[in-house]
């Protein structure tokens, strides 16, 4: 470090980070950038007198993957098809290969199709997580008093044993089942028979589960994992006459953080 000088600036992609770091440190920590993204940064130093050097030239970093940082979209569908395959719109090329696909022409937000029941995709075409820590956000229209208990269910290691996903039944919310133990975390169901957005990042470092309705965090947890799994993705599980929907639906490595809950709950799969 130079002699006198008091403080240094950075800058995060055109904007200035603030407070500046106060000599003699001369490191940073950034959070909250996605994991797997460049960023440019550069830095310049004030002096005691309140000159400033000229900045420094751009060093463009990409941030890492997995553990509880920022989170990577793995897949994303919104049923539109209505039959058959469903597409992954993300453009990561997960498409469900799915055995049992029905629709409904009622999706969520649009005059497309929402999926009812019997989706199963195979594990080795969309097994979503490359990381223990996961998101999950979508649409659910449901009765809870109907048949479906499982609006989202994936990573299973069999029923009896493992899995992870969003679970109705009466409540609704995220339930983990690891070494055959439940792990819940859920809420009273609002507003039968209406659509409402659901979200739950799970943060494999903490053990910390959220809870999300319609955008606003509802409920925290703590769930020892780790949940892996190596079966199939079910959505809306159960009976094509359920009254179940679900729509719009994210699939992450990684936490997704309130602001990204509140883009996917306001903005449509396409």
């Amino acid at each position: 470090m130079a002699s006198g000088i008091k403080e240094y600036d950075v800058e995060l992609d055109g904007v200035v980070l603030t407070p500046p770091v106060t000599a003699p440190t001369v490191s940073k920590a950034i959070s909250g950038l996605a994991a797997g993204t460049e960023h440019d940064v550069r830095v310049r130093s004030r002096d005691n007198a309140g000159n400033v050097s000229a900045w420094s030239s751009v060093l463009t970093v990409t941030t890492t993957g997995g553990g509880g940082g920022g989170a990577v979209l793995l897949a994303a569908y919104n049923f539109n098809e209505g039959s058959g395959a469903a597409q992954d719109k993300s453009g990561n090329g997960r498409h469900m290969a799915s055995t049992s696909y029905t629709a409904s022409g009622t999706g969520h937000g649009d005059a497309g199709y929402a999926c009812r029941g019997g989706v199963v995709a195979s594990a080795a075409a969309c097994d979503p997580f490359e990381t223990d820590s996961r998101s999950f956000s979508c649409w659910v229209k449901d009765d809870p008093a109907g048949p479906n208990p499982w609006p989202l269910r994936f990573q299973n290691n069999a029923l009896d044993t493992g899995g992870w996903g969003l679970i109705s039944t009466g409540t609704i919310g995220v339930r983990a089942r690891s070494s055959s133990v439940n792990h819940n975390l859920t809420v009273t169901y609002p507003t039968p028979s209406a659509w409402h957005h659901w979200a739950g990042p799970y943060d494999a470092d903490t053990d910390e589960t959220v809870l999300y309705l319609d955008g606003v965090e509802v409920a925290t947890g703590s769930f020892a994992g780790p949940f892996l799994g190596t079966d199939a993705i079910d959505i809306a599980l159960g009976s094509t006459s359920s009254t179940m929907l679900v729509d719009d639906l994210r699939l992450y490595s990684g936490v997704i953080t309130p602001a990204q809950v509140i883009t996917d709950r306001d903005t449509p799969v396409a």
